[in-house]
């Protein structure tokens, strides 16, 4: 058994190396299906998007446990960009580091690939492309009340439906594997081997 202050250091090192990055559009952000693409690029739409409150709880408590968490979205344009900066503060989420980059952009080129790095996104191409960049990249899917209808995804998934708590547990359970090992891949940060 581990005493307290080996177990609090063993901790503090797992939370250095674990990132937890969030998509927006469709996950911090619901997605509203029944509006056409052009009035999802057009000016203003963004801040009439409604918030996925469990996920913006999840972020605050994955923080308040010293977890490192950040944003890391598509946009079309700067316009876009700002639109989801202003939205952002509207519904209390401060103290992200946020990354915007465009769409045709893989977030994978976005991460620390020294760090063990989770998304979690609801488009599963973003998710697929992430978990190519390599053994340091885990996707894990954000089955809202449009996606997840195709079965493409095999990897693990959380509902929108599930409590701030649940997808906490979910969420810290499966990174924390990911780190040692996910799905046969091995991932050791140096500092963490003796």
């Amino acid at each position: 058994m581990l005493s307290k202050k080996t177990a609090d250091r063993t901790r503090q090192l797992v939370n250095q190396y674990i990132v937890y990055h969030f998509d927006m559009d469709g996950v911090i952000a619901r997605w509203n299906e029944n509006v056409p693409l052009e009035r999802v690029s057009a000016p203003g739409y963004f801040l009439t998007c409604d918030p996925q409150e469990n996920i913006i709880q999840v972020m605050k408590y994955l923080q308040e446990n010293g977890k490192q968490v950040r944003i890391l979205g598509k946009v079309f344009n700067d316009r876009a960009a700002a639109e989801k900066r202003m939205w952002l503060k509207k519904h209390g989420v401060t103290g992200v580091p946020i990354q915007f980059i465009t769409m045709d952009e893989d977030k994978g080129n976005y991460v620390d690939l020294a760090k063990f790095n989770v998304l979690v996104d609801d488009y599963t191409p973003n998710l697929m492309a992430f978990e190519a960049m390599g053994p340091g990249c885990m996707g894990i899917k954000f089955r809202n009340q449009v996606n997840g209808t195709k079965g493409r995804w095999q990897g693990p998934s959380i509902s929108h439906e599930a409590k701030p708590h649940e997808i906490y547990e979910e969420l810290v359970e499966a990174a924390e594997s990911g780190l040692c090992d996910f799905h046969g891949r091995i991932f050791y940060p140096k500092s963490l081997i003796l």
